[in-house]
Parts: C-alpha cells; sequence; structure tokens
C-alpha cells in the first residue's frame, strides 16, 4: 500500500465525516470539505514524488497528517479563525492512535503554519495555497491564480530547489484536480468521491 492509499483509508474511516458535516452546514461548495481535504492529499502526494526524486529525506507522513486535520474545526469559511482548534483535534487524535506527546505536538502544529517553515510545514501550506484554484477554476479565470504565493520549487523553497517546470506542472495539476471535481455532485459517498479522483489523478500521472 502506497503512503497516498494509507492515508486516503485514514480520511475515509476517521476524518471524512467532519469534512461532510461542513458540506451539509455552512460549505455547501465544499471550499473546505472533503473535496478541498482530498484533493491537498493528492497534491501532497505529488510534491512527495518530487522531493523524493530530488534527493530529500523528510517525514512525509506528518504533512499527510496535518493536511487531513488542517480545516476540520471550522464552523464557516474566509479567515480561519479555528487553526488552535483544528490543531488541538489532531494532537488528541494523534495521541489516541499512540504518537508521543512531542511527536503529536510536532505534527499538529504544522496547522499553524508558523515560519520557518520545515518541509513538511512547507507542503501543508504549499497544497492549501494550490488548492486555491478552486475559485479560478473556470479556463478565463486561470491567470487569477496568485503563483506569487507558492514557495515549491521556487528561490524561496526551504530546500532551496528551484524548478520552474515542476512549479508550472504542479499548478496545471491542481487546476486540473479542481475542474475534474467541479463535476461532482456535493452528495456523493466519501468512498465514491475518493475513487473517482484517485482513478483521475493516477491517469494525469501517466
Amino acid at each position: 500500500m502506497s503512503k497516498l492509499d494509507h492515508f486516503l483509508k485514514i480520511f475515509e474511516q476517521d476524518v471524512a465525516p467532519f469534512y461532510h458535516k461542513h458540506e451539509e452546514t455552512f460549505d455547501l461548495e465544499s471550499f473546505h470539505g472533503r473535496f478541498h481535504i482530498l484533493r491537498c492529499l493528492i497534491l501532497v502526494d505529488t510534491l512527495d514524488k518530487f522531493y523524493t526524486l530530488n534527493g530529500l529525506t523528510y517525514d512525509i507522513d506528518k504533512a499527510f497528517y496535518a493536511v487531513l486535520f488542517h480545516d476540520i474545526a471550522r464552523e464557516g469559511n474566509g479567515y480561519d479563525e479555528w487553526e488552535e482548534d483544528s490543531a488541538e483535534i489532531c494532537f488528541d487524535y494523534l495521541k489516541k492512535e499512540g504518537f508521543t506527546i512531542q511527536e503529536a505536538n510536532e505534527i499538529s502544529r504544522l496547522i499553524l503554519k508558523e515560519a520557518p517553515f520545515s518541509i513538511e510545514g512547507q507542503i501543508l501550506y504549499d497544497v492549501d495555497v494550490l488548492d486555491y484554484n478552486r475559485f479560478f477554476w473556470f479556463p478565463h479565470e486561470e491567470a487569477l491564480f496568485d503563483q506569487g504565493k507558492l514557495f515549491v520549487a521556487s528561490e524561496n523553497d526551504c530546500t532551496k530547489i528551484n524548478d520552474e517546470e515542476f512549479r508550472i506542472e504542479i499548478i496545471k495539476k491542481a487546476q486540473a484536480l479542481v475542474i475534474f471535481t467541479e463535476n461532482i455532485p456535493i452528495n456523493i459517498s466519501t468512498n465514491d468521491l475518493i475513487n473517482k479522483v484517485h482513478s483521475f489523478y493516477l491517469e494525469i500521472c501517466n
């Protein structure tokens, strides 16, 4: 089982119900619901492949866990005033799963997006920014996405890897994921949603 498969299973079993509740209450377009989290998990996998191919060693599990929980405590869209609460929920979950207090704290604090970034913290930040494409998914709006906010593969990347070609590629992939999921009805089951989006991801990776 790949890392992505492992975390998709955790998403489906333990986390998605919270985000589904978002969609049933304040988040009818899933700006911070299951669709957002699922796309972010997939983008974590893409960034992990990029950094691994460039010879970096780090703990990608930290980024996956932080992505899973980074919007879980939201009670509305817009400015995230619930980051501390989301981090606390993440911490409690990891403790129950057998993580030490130090490990749970290190992972959950990534949600607060504090500078300077570790590579795991930067990955969380970047996939969240990349999924801002959900607000500019019409073809005539694609240029409105602010690439300058991204760290990945730029001169500001904490790894010092500057790769413009990859940065363009990952933005296009994020846009493709948004366009694909915009055609999926909001009331889809989590299992079907995961299967559809994961299959599409494998197609665009080949």
